[in-house]
Order: structure tokens, then sequence, then C-alpha cells
């Protein structure tokens, strides 16, 4: 594996998780959980794609 390769192996495991599970349980909820809960969801995405990207590029 190339050194970047071994630099980014950590990501070779799911780094972003599940970052809404504890607050989607929680029980909180109104307009601000609501809009909170989207931006989350697509910081998620965002973090997902990253570290796709980073594995992708390890690969090579």
């Amino acid at each position: 594996m190339a050194t970047a390769g071994r630099a980014l192996h950590p990501l070779a495991q799911d780094p972003t998780g599940e970052p809404t599970g504890p607050l989607r349980v929680s029980g909180w909820a109104g307009d601000a959980a609501t809009a909170a809960f989207a931006r989350l969801e697509f910081l998620d995405d965002e973090l997902e794609a990253a570290a796709s990207r980073a594995r992708l590029a390890a690969s090579d």
C-alpha cells in the first residue's frame, strides 16, 4: 500500500457513523430539530462523499 494509502487506512472503516441517531431517539422535536436534522443529514452525506473520495485516492 502506498504511503498515502497507509495514512488513510483508518478511513476504510466508516468514519461518519450515524451522527443523528442519538438525537433522533432523544425525543428532540420542533422546528429547530427539523431544521437541524435536515442540516445534519446534508453534512452526513458530504462526509460520506469525502470518505469515499479518500478511499478511492488511497487505492490508487
